[in-house]
C-alpha cells in the first residue's frame, strides 16, 4: 500500500472514532437531566430568568461542550439529591464533594470554594463551645439530604430537618433553633435578601470536613465518556480565564 494511501487511511480511522466519540456523547448529553435548585448566590430565578455563580460557570462549560441551549431545570434540593441517588443519568450542581458522597456519585469541577461553618444569634453568651461535642445539647436545624445534615447525622448529632436553609435561619432568630450550619456566602446572601441584621449573628465552629469544593455531581450510571467530556469543558474555561471571571463577579456583587 501506498505511503499516502496509509496516511488517508489513519486520516479516515481517527475522523471515524472521533465522530463516534462525539456521536456517544452526543446521544448521552440528551438523555442527561441537568438539575440545580434554588440557592443563592450559586443558583435561583432573578427577574424570571435562572442566573448564579454556579449557574453561569456550568452555562459556560455547556457552551463549550457544543450543549449550550441543554435546558437547566430547578428542584427542591431534597428532591434533585434523591434524583441523583437513584434515577439514571441525573446531573445535579452545586453539590458539595464529600467523603461520604465521594464514591455514590461521578464529578466534574470544581465549581468553588464552600466554606461552611456554624453560626448562633450573638446574644447567645451561653453557647461557647470548646470542643465539638460540647454542641450535642443544643438544638440544631439543618437541610435534608444537604452536606450539612448528612455530616451531624453521621456524627451522631439530632437535627431538626427542613426542606430549606432560609427556613431555620428565620427559626434562628425566633429562638426556635440554637445553632444552625450554613455555607459562608450564601449565609451573607440570605440575611441580606431576607432583611435580618448580619452582625447579629456570629461563627462558632468551622465544619473542615465538609467545607469542600462544589462539584457538578453525575449519577452513577452516566456515560463516563460524557463526564470525561464535561471535566475538559471545565478545564478549557479556567485556562480561559472564563471561571475566573465569573467568580470575581459574583465576589463583587456580594460585596454590594
Amino acid at each position: 500500500m501506498k505511503k499516502s494511501s496509509v496516511f488517508q487511511s489513519l486520516i479516515a480511522g481517527s475522523l471515524a472514532a472521533s465522530m463516534l466519540l462525539f456521536s456517544m456523547c452526543t446521544a448521552g448529553a440528551q438523555e442527561v437531566k441537568i438539575i440545580t435548585e434554588n440557592a443563592p448566590p450559586n443558583s435561583f430565578i432573578e427577574n424570571g430568568s435562572l442566573t448564579g455563580k454556579a449557574v453561569e460557570i456550568v452555562q459556560a462549560v455547556l457552551k463549550e461542550i457544543g450543549m449550550g441551549d441543554h435546558p437547566i431545570l430547578i428542584y427542591p434540593w431534597a428532591r434533585g439529591y434523591s434524583m441523583l441517588a437513584n434515577k439514571k443519568n441525573i446531573m445535579l450542581f452545586p453539590t458539595s464533594r464529600t467523603p461520604y458522597r465521594e464514591n455514590r456519585f461521578k464529578w466534574a469541577g470544581p465549581i468553588s470554594d464552600n466554606p461552611v461553618h456554624l453560626y448562633k444569634l450573638k446574644t447567645r453568651s451561653d453557647i461557647q463551645p470548646s470542643e465539638f461535642e460540647d454542641l450535642r445539647k443544643y438544638r440544631i436545624g439543618s437541610t435534608r439530604n444537604d452536606q450539612k445534615s448528612q455530616y451531624l447525622l453521621s456524627k451522631g448529632f439530632t437535627v431538626e430537618l427542613v426542606n430549606q436553609d432560609r427556613q431555620n435561619l428565620g427559626k434562628l432568630f425566633l429562638g426556635r433553633l440554637d445553632i444552625i450550619p450554613y455555607a459562608e456566602e450564601r449565609l451573607a446572601y440570605d440575611m441580606k435578601l431576607y432583611g435580618y441584621n448580619s452582625s447579629q449573628v456570629v461563627k462558632i465552629w468551622q465544619l473542615k470536613e465538609i467545607s469542600t469544593q462544589n462539584y457538578v455531581a453525575f449519577s452513577k450510571s452516566t456515560d463516563d465518556l460524557f463526564v470525561k467530556k464535561f471535566q475538559e469543558g471545565f478545564d478549557a474555561i479556567r485556562k480561559k480565564g472564563i471561571q475566573e471571571r465569573i467568580l470575581k463577579k459574583w465576589r463583587t456583587r456580594l460585596l454590594k
